[in-house]
């Protein structure tokens, strides 16, 4: 799971920053609080998937 999980995050931003270089990326306030909160919601539901109990 670990290294599915640490893969995707490594080229999901090889690519961003790929594509940052070429045209900065511009993020609405409104839009990056709301994706945070998932963020952290999706990380919290993997460390409690990936804990063994």
């Amino acid at each position: 799971m670990g290294n599915i999980v640490g893969s995707n995050f490594v080229t999901l931003t090889f690519v961003a920053g790929v594509c940052a270089l070429w045209q900065p990326i511009v993020v609405e306030p409104t839009s990056r609080e709301r994706e945070s909160s998932w963020m952290i919601v999706s990380a919290a539901l993997l460390l409690a998937l990936s804990v063994d109990g």
